[in-house]
């Protein structure tokens, strides 16, 4: 009930009342945002595209040097080698896409309740971990393996090589337990294993260091662009909502005089027609 409110404050609610309705009438009327034209722009495409290609080449050449450990095949050392700097190649582009911020950039023009606009947006090449997590693996593993079946091979050409003489399963074990810590109850004896697994433990500090260092890029250029992103979107918004108040007149356009006749108006009318009951 309003009819034991003061004048003034059944006029202030009233004034309310019609500026909601005329933000809903001009939201109605108002057409929704028309793209006219969009540009977009790519950054280290190259870097993207050797990423996919250095994936794809890391897993097959993993699959290769599995099958060294398993059967003797021609030119038997060679895709245990290629799949070590394919892996190692691969782990130091992904590092440089993330460093570098690959990626694309989108410029959209669009015409939206008579005036026109513009919008910026830039999207990561890798824009989720699942998508990283991806060729960081593949790299990893083929390193690894590679590794293993280079161990093997050299045991099987001369058992003196290492401690003990290495197959399928104490191989991919002592690379794993030469890449993580460099110490285990498996050692090289000779000055060829020993500059080996000095090659690999070097090259596994770089791997390390890359993967953490990717990741950690990552996380906080993901983060950096959700928090872009979400700022775009209430910038957007704000011009929006402005718009639609310029449209209804309403707010800080709000015709403040005739807003209040047009309340005053309907205050009145309402006390007359309560007036007229019985």
């Amino acid at each position: 009930m309003t009819e034991g409110k003061p004048f003034e404050e059944r006029v202030s609610e009233v004034m309310i009342q019609i500026m909601g309705e005329r933000l809903a009438k001009a939201e109605r009327r108002l057409p929704a945002r028309d793209y006219v034209s969009e540009l977009a722009y790519a950054y280290y495409p190259n870097l993207t595209q050797w990423r996919r290609r250095l994936t794809v080449a890391s897993t097959l050449l993993t699959v290769a040097s599995i099958a060294e450990h398993l059967v003797s095949l021609p030119a038997r050392g060679l895709a245990s080698t290629a799949a070590v700097a394919t892996g190692t190649a691969l782990l130091v582009v992904v590092f440089l896409e993330v460093v570098l911020g690959a990626g694309s950039a989108r410029q959209r023009e669009y015409h939206e309740r008579g005036q026109f606009g513009r919008e910026f947006s830039f999207e990561v090449s890798i824009p989720e971990l699942r998508h990283l997590m991806a060729p960081l693996g593949a790299g990893l593993v083929a390193f690894i393996v590679g590794f293993s079946a280079i161990h093997l091979i050299l045991s099987e050409r001369d058992p003196s090589n290492y401690s003990r003489q290495l197959d399928a399963l104490t191989s991919i074990y002592f690379s794993l337990v030469t890449f993580t810590s460099g110490i285990g109850d498996i050692s090289p004896a000779s000055k060829g294993a020993i500059v080996l697994v000095s090659i690999q433990i070097l090259l596994s500090w770089l791997v390390l260091a890359v993967i953490l260092a990717v990741t950690i890029s990552w996380v906080l250029e993901h983060q950096r662009s959700r928090v872009e992103k979400r700022s775009i979107e209430d910038e957007i918004q704000m011009q929006a909502f402005e718009q639609l108040l310029k449209e209804a007149k309403s707010g800080v356009y709000a015709d403040t005089k005739q807003l209040r006749k047009e309340a005053e108006r309907r205050v009145r009318a309402q006390e007359q027609e309560s007036t007229r009951r019985p």
